[in-house]
């Protein structure tokens, strides 16, 4: 007891016990050399019993004082006693003064309260036991938002502790901050949790009309581009420019597109789904035409005539759509395996903005998200490298600096959303996205397509078999002539 009474740095005891066991206490206190303690006594025990003497010299000196609480039905100190202290012990300072008066008035006062005592009477008469009678000067109560901590053996002593952001404290469990539910959400020092508002790109959002407008924009001009293609299929632009290959990339341009809309609204499944992995396919197949389109003007110019035998095999054989199934159906298996390990799906993003639930599409298995995106990376880098060897081609056949500047939008606008991935979790993340998927295929519609339709509409001097035979001479003639 008297380890507890000294860890918990107790500065007044209330002693309610008879002969032996206090002599047993004060010798154990002497021996302890437990000082700085307002001992206060009932009538049990004496301060004039020469049993105490010993004890009251040595405390005496540091402070320490007894007293008799005389009277446990009234709560009032005898003057008489009073007396006899102050003759006693003249040599007791103010501070020890104050401690005994404050011993003394706290017991009294709790005295008075169980007695049921006004001014005048005492209306309790039965008697009063020391259980009934305790006084203990703990730690204030923490203020709202604060949890107990406690220290020592008795729960009236405690530190006031915060609770952190996204926990709380209640009464029922004033020790312990507890989790918010994960709709709901605190600040630092909370009593109680709020609703999180539900956040996501809805279709009235100024953001959400902006890529629906763009994405019906880039669709019609694909469209309206097919026509242009369809009407002129005989003549040399467009039969340089890939001949019914361009419808086939026309149209993976255009049902690219309609992915946009699965960027806005509520996410689901199925919309998370067909997000990137459609871009991606069609996307891919959109870049393998313009690597196989490329790379057969090379072979017409350079490869021909040294390999002729390797020409022969990509005619007959059809190579432009071998490859082009190949790289595909490649695509596809990497988009079907991110699906099936983890594929996109909707999550609640609780931690990104304090009081909101960010309602998003997460990636899935990034690894597999990686492998589809290094892939098509992969495939520009090849379109890049065949439009820089054929770029002293005849100026009709070379579309490197179209397919250059349709390689540097994608890798620019896709470096840009990965970065804000990785940075950002806020609500516009699918917009960030979307921006990526319109611009690379905007980027192929207006850097290769718009250019051709141009000269068509435009332009038609430029469009005949004749201006491509002169364009085709000179190149020969300035090879020849090097």
């Amino acid at each position: 007891m008297l380890r507890n009474i000294v860890y918990l740095n107790v500065k007044v005891v209330v002693v309610f016990a008879t002969g032996q066991p206090v002599t047993d206490l004060m010798r154990q206190a002497i021996a302890s050399n437990v000082g700085g303690i307002v001992w206060v006594a009932s009538e049990a025990w004496s301060l004039i019993s020469p049993e105490y003497e010993e004890f009251l010299e040595r405390e005496l000196s540091k402070e320490v004082f007894s007293v008799l609480a005389s009277s446990q039905q009234s709560g009032i100190l005898q003057p008489a006693v009073q007396r006899d202290l102050c003759i006693r012990y003249p040599g007791l300072d103010s501070t020890s003064r104050f401690s005994v008066y404050s011993a003394v008035y706290a017991v009294a006062h709790a005295l008075h309260r169980v007695l049921k005592c006004d001014e005048k009477i005492c209306k309790r008469s039965e008697p009063v036991f020391p259980y009934q009678i305790p006084v203990a000067l703990g730690s204030q109560d923490c203020i709202l938002g604060f949890k107990k901590t406690l220290f020592g053996t008795h729960t009236c002593f405690f530190n006031c502790e915060p609770c952190a952001a996204g926990t709380f404290v209640n009464q029922s469990d004033p020790y312990n901050c507890q989790p918010c539910p994960e709709d709901e959400w605190s600040d630092d020092e909370s009593a109680f949790c709020q609703k999180r508002t539900l956040e996501y790109l809805d279709y009235n959002d100024r953001f959400s009309i902006g890529l629906l407008v763009s994405a019906g924009l880039i669709c019609t001009l694909s469209v309206a581009t097919a026509v242009v293609f369809a009407v002129q299929h005989d003549t040399p632009v467009v039969k340089s420019a890939g001949g019914k290959m361009c419808f086939f990339m026309l149209g993976c341009l255009g049902i690219s597109c309609l992915s946009i809309g699965c960027f806005i609204g509520v996410p689901t499944t199925w919309k998370c789904i067909l997000r990137n992995p459609v871009f991606a396919v069609f996307f891919t197949a959109c870049l393998c035409c313009l690597l196989v389109r490329t790379f057969q003007v090379i072979c017409v110019f350079k490869i021909a005539t040294k390999m002729p035998k390797v020409y022969e095999f990509w005619v007959k054989k059809n190579g432009q759509w071998m490859f082009v199934t190949v790289a595909v159906g490649l695509q596809i298996f990497l988009c079907g395996l991110w699906v099936g390990i983890e594929g996109p799906h909707p999550f609640n993003n609780t931690q990104a903005v304090r009081g909101q639930i960010i309602y998003d599409c997460g990636m899935g298995n990034m690894f597999a998200f990686t492998a589809v995106i290094a892939f098509v990376g992969l495939l520009s880098m090849l379109c890049f490298a065949c439009s820089y060897f054929g770029k002293d081609l005849p100026k009709d056949y070379n579309d490197a600096k179209y397919v250059t500047y349709s390689l540097l939008v994608f890798f620019f606008t896709w470096d840009a959303y990965l970065t804000a991935y990785i940075v950002y979790s806020g609500k516009y993340i699918p917009v960030i996205n979307a921006i990526s998927v319109l611009a690379s295929l905007a980027s192929i519609l207006v850097g290769y397509f718009i250019p051709k339709c141009y000269i068509i509409l435009f332009k038609p001097q430029y469009n005949t078999t004749a201006h491509f035979q002169t364009c085709i001479q000179d190149y020969t003639k300035t090879i020849s002539s090097k």
